[in-house]
């Protein structure tokens, strides 16, 4: 490759590159929506055939946490917590 078709690779890429962070935007939201409705069914029926409440809604709330962008990160070995990376609350 030469220095004029890096240069257009480049200048694609850029031009695309907001398009493609809308529709993962858009796509990431429309499947933290139906994780949620999926959780309250998940809530309601666990309830219905007799899980106590506090149980039904701590299992639940870790369904929905697996759609998470935090949780991927962290998943992925990115950001931590400072108590995570210090092992201590103390800053």
């Amino acid at each position: 490759m030469n220095k004029e078709s890096d240069g257009e690779a480049i200048l694609a890429f850029t031009a695309s590159a907001p398009l493609l962070a809308f529709r993962l935007g858009v796509g990431f939201l429309k499947m933290k929506r139906q994780a949620n409705k999926s959780a309250k069914n998940f809530y309601r029926e666990m309830v219905r055939n007799g899980v106590p409440p506090s149980e039904a809604r701590k299992l639940s709330e870790e369904y929905t946490s697996t759609v998470s962008l935090r949780h991927w990160i962290r998943s992925m070995g990115g950001f931590s917590s400072w108590k995570e990376r210090n092992g201590s609350d103390r800053h």
